[in-house]
């Protein structure tokens, strides 16, 4: 199989990874749907494995489920067709082993088009998002993880408190972030407060220079430059600083 291609009528049973390689389920320890399927199921809906076609519908079926609680039940009874779309989508087949005990083999169901009426590719390719989204359901579902609010891939969750990002990459720098703006939010109320008390100074001079407050006020506090008082003093943009009290005099003397 060429490298990158993967057959949407070949998810069941078996899983292609990115590098072309096939992965087949034991059939001795097979369920309904395993690990290995919910991996498959986050490379679709990362459209790192299927067709768009496939991706974009799985990913709308997963965000109506997810967006349900998910409850299930709510989304079915929600949409009486997707319901019934669903139920056939599937065939389950109970296959007894050698041992104490069988697994469920599904197979995808026999959906036929309407009379007259051939489906066409982007059909097909949707109609595989619907099976993968019954998968889904079948399966250890509460592993499914994302979109991370970072990257916006869906995971497989590696533990109970594994739940917004993706991985330790993603929340570090989400943190870092956090911090980052903290720090910026902190710097800004503080020169606000700096050039608040320098404008106070401005307004009780009784004879003001020839050079505007803003220039005043920078050399005063080098930290503080005319662009950003500028800002600062916007009413609809700005800091909540206040300007002068006469802003336009220049007082000289």
């Amino acid at each position: 199989m060429p490298r990158g291609k993967v057959k949407d009528r070949e998810f069941f049973g078996s899983w292609v990874d990115g590098s072309g390689k096939r992965h087949r389920l034991k059939k001795e320890t097979a369920n309904p749907a395993t690990i290995e399927d919910l991996e498959f199921i986050c490379k679709v809906l990362n459209r790192e494995a299927g067709s768009k076609e496939t991706s974009l519908k799985l990913t709308q079926l997963v965000t109506e489920w997810q967006a349900s609680g998910p409850n299930l039940a709510k989304m079915m009874t929600a949409n009486l067709p997707l319901w019934n779309t669903l139920a056939r989508s599937c065939n389950a087949t109970w296959t007894i082993t050698e041992t104490g005990g069988a697994y469920v083999d599904l197979q995808p169901g026999i959906a036929l088009p309407k009379f007259g009426h051939s489906r066409t590719r982007v059909e097909e390719r949707e109609a595989t998002a619907v099976m993968l989204f019954y998968k889904l359901t079948v399966g250890p579902w509460e592993k499914l993880g994302g979109p991370c609010p970072r990257c916006g891939k869906y995971f497989i969750k590696k533990r109970a408190n594994h739940k917004i990002y993706c991985g330790r990459k993603c929340g570090s720098l989400v943190s870092a972030e956090v911090s980052t703006r903290k720090k910026l939010n902190e710097d800004r109320a503080k020169k606000v407060l700096r050039a608040g008390a320098l404008i106070q100074e401005w307004d009780a001079l009784k004879r003001h220079p020839t050079i505007d407050w803003k220039r005043w006020v920078h050399h005063a506090d080098e930290t503080i430059t005319p662009k950003w008082l500028t800002r600062a003093v916007n009413p609809k943009h700005g800091y909540g600083l206040q300007p002068p009290k006469e802003e336009g005099r220049n007082a000289k003397g």
